[in-house]
């Protein structure tokens, strides 16, 4: 019974939305995270627009009772997917924000909603994805990919970073057209163009350390190939931990919100890391020293700041297969690879950056983000009230 009450509702709504849609006042707008949690750009816009004075009313959705708890302290306005006013406000609503590939269903074929994605994250995976199979000069999809296509091809609005991911990502790979493609930024990267910060990694684990590092691998198809750094880290794990304590170093790792976290509870200075306290990922970067990464998004959030990059790819020629990078990022990382646990060590201790580190971020950032574009959120919020 319950599987066919959400359908019915939304079918419901659908005839009432046509029925009386010109007696409705259309003045919320709906944000959506990631699975619906509170993390990424729709969050970052969400904060921004709220402390705005507008006619509009701002509501973030999701089901969780301790996000509705947090909004409630902060005074931001939250309802919940499986409730009464979520179905009273998307009668109400004129735009929905999101980062996801999917319209939440009660929008997907409603008329007279816009729908503004801020997409997740921009980087050299963000091209060439599972959507998109670069065997040849032509883009070939198989059934399930085409779908996904079609879902990103419904939004109305997809923000960009770069006028290089509008063309090969937005047109080329996407299909959108030109209306549908606004170059802003991300939300999130404002944070990083700040100069006051709070540092919440002296906050959430209440000391000072003399270098922070943060690991963020991007996400593998193979739950047995998740995080690799770790598995080099386990089998040297109390030498790595010894040394960390020797340096003063705090090593924070983040996996997917897909994966389970390994254990190391039993050391002092290696901790996971996920969103403590809704402190965002985003928010600590900056409080960070060194990122060790790979292929993930994070690097070009972590190149805005010029700092400095360790990147640890033991099975880059398998990631090459499976998603394929755009030209020969492989040959230009903005920032050192190492192959080894010594060499990690190394890269760790070592105070001199990357040579020509300049350089190597602007050629790396004149693809993947615009510099200049360092107030997304205020344009997003002129064209939310132009809507």
């Amino acid at each position: 019974m319950k599987i066919l009450l959400k359908p019915l509702i939304f079918i419901f709504l659908n005839i009432i939305n046509l029925l009386f849609s010109s007696f409705i006042k259309k003045n919320v707008i709906l944000f959506y995270g990631t699975n619906y949690k509170y993390i990424d750009n729709p969050r970052y816009l969400f904060e921004f627009v709220s402390k705005k004075q507008s006619h509009l009313n701002f509501i973030w959705v999701s089901y969780e009772k301790n996000i509705s708890y947090y909004l409630n302290k902060k005074k931001l306005n939250y309802t919940n997917i499986n409730s009464i006013l979520y179905f009273y406000y998307s009668l109400k609503t004129k735009a929905i924000i999101g980062s996801g590939m999917n319209i939440p269903p009660i929008f997907k074929n409603r008329e007279g909603v816009k729908k503004i994605n801020l997409w997740h994250g921009y980087g050299p995976r963000s091209l060439n994805s599972y959507l998109y199979k670069n065997e040849n000069k032509r883009a070939i999809f198989n059934n399930s990919e085409k779908n996904l296509i079609k879902q990103i091809q419904d939004w109305d609005y997809f923000v960009f970073a770069s006028k290089f991911l509008k063309k090969n990502l937005g047109k080329q790979i996407f299909g959108l057209k030109e209306k549908q493609c606004l170059i802003y930024g991300m939300s999130r990267a404002e944070n990083f163009f700040k100069t006051k910060q709070i540092n919440y990694v002296n906050k959430i684990y209440k000391k000072t350390y003399n270098k922070v590092i943060f690991y963020a691998p991007t996400w593998r198809k193979k739950l047995a190939q998740q995080q690799p750094l770790m598995k080099l880290i386990k089998k040297n794990i109390k030498n790595f931990d010894d040394f960390l304590k020797k340096n003063n170093y705090l090593f924070l790792y983040s996996g997917h919100h897909y994966e389970s976290n390994l254990n190391f509870k039993d050391f002092q200075n290696i901790k996971s890391y996920r969103n403590e306290n809704f402190t965002d990922i985003n928010q600590i970067l900056k409080n960070t020293d060194i990122l060790i990464s790979d292929i993930s998004s994070i690097i070009t959030d972590y190149t805005l700041m010029k700092k400095k990059i360790i990147f640890y790819m033991p099975d880059k020629i398998t990631l090459k297969k499976e998603i394929d990078f755009y030209d020969d990022f492989i040959n230009d990382l903005p920032g050192k690879e190492i192959k080894t646990y010594n060499e990690l060590k190394i890269e760790l201790k070592n105070k001199k950056n990357l040579k020509s580190r300049n350089f190597i971020f602007s050629k790396y950032l004149k693809k993947y983000y615009d510099v200049k574009l360092t107030e997304p959120n205020k344009k997003l919020f002129k064209l939310i009230n132009q809507i």
